[in-house]
């Protein structure tokens, strides 16, 4: 829609997931996701919509 749009125009999402294996107490692993997010702001015309 006109939101996800203009969303679009304004901003650059970029996302990276990185899985990392630890430990327990009892040495048994498991896995750890850490989800890094970079927001960016564009330029953005003073109008978008003409």
């Amino acid at each position: 829609g006109t939101l996800e749009t203009l969303f679009d125009r304004q901003y650059i999402l970029t996302e990276r997931v990185v899985r990392e294996t630890r430990y327990d107490s009892d040495g048994d692993p498991y896995s750890w996701y850490i989800c890094y997010v970079t927001l960016e702001n564009k330029t953005f015309p003073i109008c978008p919509w003409k």
